[in-house]
């Protein structure tokens, strides 16, 4: 992120001249256009005694990746459709294009400071970040300093996306919400569901020492519970039928100032399955974002039939 803003800035640092004009006794500062140059020609200097800008070599560095898509028991899928973008510039990515094979392997060459590549396939489902499979969406870095490090490209190993077929799929109605959450521990309820009356209650407390520099690490916890039903948190992610028991009325995540600073976190993502008071049960996403004004965003999907645990959403659902 430091690079990019970098970047902009540099592009759009304005160019002005400044002339003086004298009129009587005063002088005036006056501006008028630069005549335009290619960028970084010095005035009274050629395009081609310009030195290169530095940081459009960055957004030119040459791009190699090797990917293969797989499903959700390592095996390959044929075909695969692969979207890719690169960071070329400073307004926005410039689309790429690449392919699954055979073998569900793919290539990509190209230009930029960084790379982001999706996959998909008719009749599979994406897989999101967190969990024990490869997310079917990720980025990956070709210079230094924007944070995920300078991606080595290996044809021997590609980078494994992984997409999950299907097993029982039901229909179930779509769960969210995006509540700002109090940081004085004041609890809220949400409402998930526009159909069904399924809720969820949200407290949070934030004491932040504003003696501490601005992102030092502070006391923050986050309350998660259900009345009248429970909760515990998803460990498989290829699961999809929630568990009979093993709930608890409310799930606290906390963040003491005196954690590890790696493990320490602003913003903190889990699942959760959910079985409401009427034992209709639910499988959600949830993130706690405790930084200025506290909020939380829940994604996920209800199965509207008691007593039925299964939670694999239909491919059209997704």
């Amino acid at each position: 992120m430091a690079l990019l803003l970098a970047i902009l800035a540099l592009i759009l640092w304005p160019r002005r001249n400044v002339e003086t004009a004298e009129r009587g006794n005063k002088v005036e500062i006056a501006q008028s256009p630069q005549p335009q140059l290619a960028p970084n020609v010095v005035p009274g200097t050629s395009a081609i005694d310009a030195p290169p800008n530095p940081m459009q070599l960055l957004l030119q560095t040459p791009i190699l990746f090797y990917g293969i898509v797989l499903d959700q028991h390592g095996q390959p899928i044929p075909g695969a459709k692969v979207s890719a973008s690169v960071v070329d510039n400073v307004m926005r990515g410039t689309p790429v294009a690449a392919a699954g094979d055979g073998a569900g392997k793919f290539t990509i060459q190209s230009k930029g400071a960084s790379l982001r590549v999706e996959v998909s396939s008719i009749g599979y489902v994406r897989v999101d970040r967190g969990g024990k499979l490869k997310p079917s969406s990720q980025a990956f870095d070709y210079v230094e300093g924007i944070g995920r490090g300078v991606h080595s490209p290996d044809p021997a190993s590609p980078v494994i996306f992984q997409l999950r077929k299907p097993q029982n799929p039901a229909h179930l109605e779509k769960l969210n919400a995006n509540p700002k959450v109090p940081r004085d521990g004041s609890a809220i309820t949400v409402n998930l569901s526009k159909t069904n009356k399924v809720t969820l209650h949200i407290s949070c407390r934030t004491m932040e020492d504003e003696t501490q520099p601005p992102n030092a690490p502070y006391d923050w916890h986050c309350e998660i519970s259900m009345k009248g039903g429970g909760i515990q948190e998803v460990r498989d992610d290829q699961t999809f039928e929630a568990p009979a028991d093993g709930y608890v009325s409310s799930i606290i995540i906390d963040m003491p100032k005196t954690m590890d600073v790696k493990q320490w976190n602003s913003r903190v993502s889990k699942d959760y399955w959910l079985r409401f008071p009427d034992n209709t049960f639910a499988k959600i996403g949830f993130q706690m974002i405790a930084r200025g004004d506290h909020f939380a965003v829940i994604d996920g999907w209800l199965n509207p039939s008691p007593n039925d645990r299964n939670l694999e959403p239909k491919v059209e659902s997704r």
